[in-house]
């Protein structure tokens, strides 16, 4: 059945307000979402790509929220590894050398929010669940490479 036919035979008070959201993994194709949680300003399309892959919109939103997050930047201290974070993760350190911008080809490109969202997304997989550094740190890599391509 289309879902524009689905649309029809619904009761008015289920439809009104909501989406389908039957292009979810785990969800069926019956069940609906309150429009209020839809991005006010972008609205969700079906995208024809593969399910894994990440937009630059929603790298973009995933990143201004990780670096809202964030309660303080510390720039003044000298950092092993040229970024770290705080035990509670209330704190992002990058080493006081490391400079905010640097030029390649004519662009200026900012280096804060690549740091971030590497300790972040390392920090978060550490402490919510429960992996290695190692395997963590891959992952964050993984999102900040992913970051450096779609900008």
């Amino acid at each position: 059945m289309r879902l524009a036919a689905k649309a029809e035979t619904l009761p008015d008070p289920v439809w009104a307000g909501s989406s389908p959201v039957g292009h979810i993994s785990g969800h069926r194709k019956d069940e609906y979402m309150p429009l209020h949680y839809c991005h006010p300003s972008a609205p969700h399309k079906r995208l024809r790509l593969p399910e894994w892959y990440v937009s630059s919109l929603m790298l973009e939103r995933a990143l201004d929220a990780v670096v809202r997050r964030v309660k303080k930047l510390d720039r003044d201290h000298d950092i092993p590894y040229l970024a770290g974070y705080s035990v509670d993760g209330t704190i992002i350190y990058i080493d006081r050398h490391m400079p905010q911008v640097f030029r390649h080809k004519e662009r200026v490109i900012e280096t804060d929010p690549f740091l971030i969202l590497h300790e972040e997304v390392e920090k978060t997989m550490i402490d919510r669940l429960n992996l290695h550094y190692l395997h963590a740190h891959q992952i964050a890599a993984r999102a900040e490479h992913q970051l450096a391509r779609l900008r």
